[in-house]
């Protein structure tokens, strides 16, 4: 008897295993994740040899369209003629668009004009290295030492050396 279950269940499962469905060419998803992981990554860009803009991050991921995550962080530093630190930008996560030469800063923004004391803080900001703009939708605050201005939307100079708040909101001083 015991022989008889075990013939059966053999059967029943060589069976089971089999189909008569073929797998083509569409049942198999082409990878979308990362084809390179970096730790502790660090670029630098320049312009006549010169360096503009250092980018660090804890951990990079690279994809085959050439676009990349930083799911750890982002900690930007723009130079000023003088090789010195302008500006820094660090944020929660960090992205970069190849096709558009954009990076993205998500989550706690903070950007700090490190010349004229200015603080921005917002939940997130593009950065566009073909136009050298800075930009975003959402709700913004600048601090300076005088004042606090809000706002909604902003575009601004890379460097955050001029700005223009879309919809400003809040108190501020006139001159």
């Amino acid at each position: 008897m015991h022989r008889y279950w075990s013939v059966a269940l053999s059967v029943l499962l060589l069976t089971a295993g089999c189909r008569d469905e073929q797998a083509t060419a569409d049942d198999f998803k082409e990878y979308e994740g990362p084809t390179l992981e970096v730790t502790d990554a660090q670029f630098l860009f320049s312009d006549s040899a010169v360096v503009k803009n250092k980018i660090t991050a804890k951990r990079q991921l690279q994809y085959a369209s050439g676009n990349l995550d930083f799911p750890e962080g982002i900690y930007v530093e723009t130079y000023g003629e003088d090789e010195t630190v302008t500006s820094t930008i660090v944020a929660d996560r960090g992205s970069y668009d190849q096709k558009e030469n954009e990076f993205t800063a998500e989550g706690n923004v903070v950007v700090k004009n490190l010349e004229s004391g200015e603080t921005l803080k917002t939940e997130l900001l593009h950065w566009n290295r073909n136009d050298k703009q800075v930009r975003t939708d959402r709700y913004v605050e600048i601090i300076s030492q005088e004042e606090v201005i809000m706002g909604e939307g902003l575009t601004a100079e890379e460097d955050m050396s001029s700005y223009r708040i879309l919809k400003p909101t809040g108190s501020f001083s006139v001159n």
